[in-house]
C-alpha cells in the first residue's frame, strides 16, 4: 500500500446499521494529551448514535453533545487524512458506556484492537492492513474504550460511530425514616432497629420494591433466621394506600459508617419487580458522639 494513499478520513461518516444517518453536523474540538483535533461531529439520532470525523487541525477542549458520552483520545495526532497513532498505545476511552462503536482505519500493517467492556473484561481482536476498513465492537456488550497497538505508527483512525448506552433512570421517591420523629433522632451506640418508611405514591406502588435490593446507604435490610426480611406493607401515612415499614440493623449501619458523625440525612435505593430503580432521602439528627 503506497504511503500517499488517500482515504475519506473527514468525508466519510461509517454508520453502525442501528444508526440513523445523521442530516445535521457539528463542529466540534476534542482535546488529546500532546495533540487536539478539529472534528465534525453529528448530533446524535433517536437511537443515541452520532459520528466523529476527524478534519482540520485544530485547538481546544473536546465540547459533548446531549445524549452522548464524552470522548477521550490519547496517544494521537492530526495528520489530514484522520487521526494517526503516534505512539504505541493509542487509547480511546468514553465518559459512560456506549451500546455499540465502528471505528473505520486505514493500516501499512496488521494491529490489534482491545475493546475494553463495561463488565471489566476484554476482548482483543486483529486489525489487517488495509484503506477504509471497519471494525465494530462486540454485539450485546457495552464498551466503555479501546486501545490500539501495532509495531509502527501508520495507522489512522478515519472516523468513530458511537451509540450511546441509556442512561439509567432513577424515580425519586418519599421515604420517612423513625415514622412519626420529627427530627429523626438516631444514636450511634444503640443496639436496637431503625425503621423506614417507604411511602407509595399515585405513580409509585412500594410494596412491588424487591426488598433484597434495598440499601440505606451500604446496608441490607435485616433479615430473620429464617431468611425473610423484616418488611412489611402498612398505611403509614392514613392515605388508605399500603407503604413499605422495613428494618436496618443500627450496628450494621455504623459498622458501615452510613451514620457517623456529622451525617444530616440517608438515602435509600432499591429496585421494583419491574426492574424501576428508586431512591429516597431524608434527614436524621445522629446522638451519641
Amino acid at each position: 500500500m503506497s504511503r500517499t494513499m488517500k482515504f475519506c478520513g473527514a468525508a466519510l461518516a461509517v454508520l453502525l446499521a442501528s444508526c440513523e444517518t445523521p442530516t445535521m453536523m457539528q463542529q466540534q474540538k476534542l482535546d488529546a494529551p500532546g495533540a487536539a483535533f478539529t472534528v465534525l461531529r453529528s448530533a446524535p439520532d433517536a437511537n443515541g448514535c452520532s459520528t466523529v470525523s476527524f478534519a482540520t487541525p485544530g485547538t481546544g477542549l473536546f465540547t459533548t453533545v446531549a445524549g452522548d458520552p464524552q470522548i477521550t483520545f490519547g496517544g494521537w495526532q492530526d495528520t489530514g487524512l484522520g487521526a494517526q497513532l503516534v505512539s504505541a498505545p493509542g487509547t480511546v476511552s468514553f465518559s459512560r458506556p456506549a451500546d455499540a462503536v465502528t471505528l473505520e482505519y486505514g493500516a501499512y500493517v496488521s494491529y490489534t484492537l482491545t475493546w475494553d467492556l463495561a463488565d471489566a473484561s476484554t476482548q482483543t481482536v486483529s486489525l489487517p492492513a488495509g484503506s477504509g476498513a471497519t471494525v465494530s465492537s462486540p454485539t450485546g456488550a457495552q464498551v466503555t474504550g479501546f486501545t490500539v497497538a501495532g509495531s509502527n505508527s501508520a495507522f489512522f483512525l478515519g472516523s468513530l460511530a458511537v451509540c450511546a448506552a441509556p442512561v439509567p433512570s432513577v424515580l425519586t421517591v418519599p421515604i420517612d425514616i423513625k415514622p412519626g420523629s420529627d427530627d429523626n433522632p438516631v444514636n450511634l451506640k444503640s443496639k436496637g432497629k431503625l425503621t423506614v418508611a417507604i411511602l407509595s405514591t399515585a405513580d409509585f406502588d412500594a410494596t412491588t420494591l424487591d426488598v433484597s435490593t434495598v440499601r440505606l446507604g451500604h446496608t441490607s435490610v435485616v433479615q430473620k433466621k429464617n431468611g425473610t426480611y423484616q418488611a412489611a406493607g402498612e398505611d403509614v401515612d392514613g392515605d388508605g394506600v399500603l407503604d413499605l415499614v422495613v428494618h436496618f440493623d443500627m450496628a450494621d449501619l455504623v459498622a458501615a459508617d452510613d451514620l457517623a458523625d456529622g451525617v444530616t440525612e440517608l438515602t435509600l435505593t432499591g429496585t421494583t419487580a419491574d426492574g424501576t430503580d428508586i431512591q429516597g432521602t431524608d434527614a436524621v439528627t445522629v446522638l451519641g458522639h
